[in-house]
């Protein structure tokens, strides 16, 4: 299968950011919970240490970061799940800043 893939790369993908189809298409796509997990990180660090005290990295404490995150996901306002949302879509179509992408 990968011969074929890269055998018939779409090349329409790289020519038009909007059709973010092909296999050449390597973007990333952002969801609101992926914005959080950047914007509210120091919440989710909260989280895990009432629960434990791994260390960060740790096998334990990375098992208890999906649900750390799920939490403090569920509990942001109304204005805190705006601001995800509208950082969201800006992610999406422009990609994060650079300050994200070096964390």
């Amino acid at each position: 299968m990968t011969w074929f893939q890269n055998q018939t790369k779409a090349d329409t993908a790289n020519k038009d950011p909007e059709a973010r189809c092909g296999v050449r298409s390597f973007i990333r796509v952002s969801t609101a919970k992926d914005v959080a997990a950047v914007l509210y990180k120091d919440r989710v660090y909260k989280e895990i240490k009432t629960k434990t005290t791994a260390v960060p990295g740790s096998k334990l404490w990375l098992a208890m970061y999906p649900k750390a995150l799920t939490k403090v996901f569920g509990k942001l306002s109304e204005e805190e799940l705006e601001e995800c949302d509208t950082t969201m879509e800006e992610w999406n179509k422009n990609g994060p800043g650079k300050a994200q992408q070096q964390k």
